[in-house]
């Protein structure tokens, strides 16, 4: 099999496009895609903690830490101690994040927009439902 034609190649090469395409329009805002993933997330469900926010965007927890550490310090988010585990940190985000929430939404959509060009809309429906479930399989498979 030629390298491009392998699936992981291929994910990964549209992956990285789509990263740095979004990354170029969020730099602006002085945030990162992955910065994004963590204040998409906190808008959506209020407060989380550490621990949620890491399984959520499918990362380590000494990164999403970096992640967040990086967001308090631009005053996106804050970062308490549970009041039901003392050893859980529970993460908020704030009113000066949730002020451009909009705005970073309407960027990462056209992100999408621009890297479905094309696509029909049953395909990109598809498409989405096939990445669920290779998402899905390759996590009952984690060491």
């Amino acid at each position: 099999m030629e390298l491009n034609q392998s699936l992981g190649f291929l994910l990964n090469s549209g992956a990285k496009l789509m990263k740095r395409q979004l990354d170029s329009k969020l730099r602006a805002y002085q945030i990162t895609s992955s910065q994004w993933a963590v204040l998409k997330l906190l808008s959506q469900n209020d407060k989380l903690s550490q621990v949620e926010i890491a399984q959520a965007i499918k990362t380590d927890k000494a990164t999403c830490g970096a992640i967040i550490d990086k967001l308090i310090k631009k005053e996106f988010v804050k970062r308490t101690i549970s009041q039901q585990d003392q050893r859980a940190r529970i993460i908020e985000i704030s009113p000066l994040a949730l002020s451009v929430t909009d705005e970073l939404t309407s960027l990462d959509e056209e992100t999408n927009t621009e890297a479905l060009m094309g696509i029909k809309q049953k395909e990109q429906e598809i498409f989405i439902k096939t990445l669920e479930q290779l998402i899905i399989n390759l996590e009952n498979k984690e060491i």
